[in-house]
């Protein structure tokens, strides 16, 4: 299932009564600011962080470029550049919707000046979507964790605790030289409640994660919390939690307590978000993809109808066996394919993509004689998934096209396309 739909979040109502009644100061540039990260999804943390700070009131920002090739705008005269950091590269410029001419007397379909900065996000630059879902997510966290060698644990914990995560006793700590990159998360235990519904899971787990990665405990200093006041760090946990969550496409049932600052008036400042942001940025590149072996063990893929064209992919001796079949399954054509390693990792990044490793081991549809059937069997890298359809597919429940495939589905077809130079595979 993809994310459930984002609703207008508790905090940005409770900011919209502080501006109402003239209050805020600086928790509320705080809780701004934090909003402001939260929905722009499309802009790095550090990005949306360095955005927010220069133009307060930006609500979207891209490139002049951008602005004139997708949506056939130009500035206006004399606007001022807002600088973020850019890739391989020293600074970029972008520019707010409200730097376009003629954005009140034309404006862009989808946006209206008087909508929520959020529906504006999501109208003019929707995610792609992540096709994993929640579960998927949090399956791949949850790997990450374990891949850092992390003792990570779900059983029953008291109703009112979501989760927890302490250091590991004494006896069992690795030493700071032992410590790689990879293991980084080898001295500490952490526990979620596995009695509380998936999406508290989740953004319990994250929430923990933060403890750690924003120096709350520290393993070689008793593995108590430090730094902060304790009110001071659950407040910087949760904000990483809250950011992650929202910016993955679910809302954290748990904002409450980022709430409850802002009503009792509390003053965090905007120069604390330098932790929360690096904890953000540790905890997203956990899901980014490892190198993996470069080729699977076992990997088949079929699809196609008796009444159609048929394709089946199979790996035999590390080479790819490509067979065409037309009516009642025929041959027509078989070719043997011997993928680079590049082309490999590129398969296995869009895997990752679609959520493969989650589908479910059988789709059934409507039954037709001239249906659509489909089998896929790969184990790779500690991973295996065996999933199969008879015109039903993944993501059915996103599926608005009736004369295609849904997008998880034809994003795979198109990168088993791509691994075969292009051949056909639907």
């Amino acid at each position: 299932m993809l994310p459930y739909e984002i609703l207008q979040s508790e905090i940005e109502n409770l900011l919209e009564k502080t501006r109402q009644f003239s209050q805020g100061g600086e928790s509320a540039s705080f809780f701004e600011t934090l909003t402001f990260i939260k929905q722009s999804r499309y802009l790095a943390p550090y990005n949306a962080l360095l955005v927010k700070q220069q133009r307060s009131s930006a609500t979207l920002v891209i490139p002049e470029e951008r602005w004139r090739s997708k949506y056939g705008r130009n500035l206006r005269p004399g606007v001022q550049p807002i600088v973020i950091m850019k890739i391989f590269g020293p600074v970029e410029f972008v520019y707010d919707i409200k730097d376009i001419e003629g954005i009140e007397e034309n404006p862009i379909p989808g946006y209206k000046p008087n909508l929520p900065t959020e529906e504006i996000c999501r109208a003019l630059f929707p995610t792609e979507g992540d096709l994993r879902g929640i579960e998927g997510l949090y399956d791949d966290v949850v790997r990450a964790c374990r891949r850092q060698r992390l003792q990570l644990e779900e059983y029953p914990l008291g109703i009112t605790l979501s989760g927890r995560v302490r250091v590991k006793d004494a006896r069992f700590l690795t030493p700071r030289k032992g410590i790689k990159a990879e293991n980084r998360l080898i001295n500490y235990v952490l526990q979620v409640n596995s009695t509380h519904p998936l999406e508290i899971r989740f953004a319990a787990l994250v929430h923990e994660l933060a403890h750690i990665f924003c120096g709350h405990l520290d393993e070689f200093q008793d593995g108590i919390f430090k730094r902060k006041e304790l009110s001071d760090q659950e407040l910087e946990a949760e904000a990483v939690s809250y950011l992650f969550c929202y910016r993955h496409g679910f809302r954290p049932k748990s904002e409450q307590y980022l709430a409850s600052y802002l009503i009792e008036g509390r003053t965090p400042s905007v120069a604390g978000f330098g932790p929360i942001i690096d904890a953000l940025k540790k905890i997203e590149d956990m899901l980014k993809p490892v190198e993996v072996q470069a080729v699977p063990t076992k990997f088949r893929i079929s699809v196609g109808g008796y009444t159609g064209s048929s394709y089946c992919l199979e790996l035999r001796d590390e080479a790819l066996i490509y067979e065409e079949c037309e009516w009642a399954y025929e041959p027509v054509r078989t070719v043997e394919i011997k993928a680079a390693f590049k082309d490999w990792r590129h398969f296995w990044l869009e895997c990752q993509k679609v959520g493969l490793w989650s589908w479910q081991s059988k789709y059934e549809g409507v039954e037709l004689c001239d249906g659509t059937d489909w089998e896929i069997e790969i184990i790779w890298d500690n991973r295996e998934v065996f999933s199969c359809g008879t015109n039903a597919f993944p993501g059915d429940d996103v599926f608005t096209e009736t004369s295609d495939y849904p997008p998880p589905f034809k994003k795979f077809l198109g990168a088993v396309r791509k691994l075969v130079g292009g051949l056909p595979f639907t």
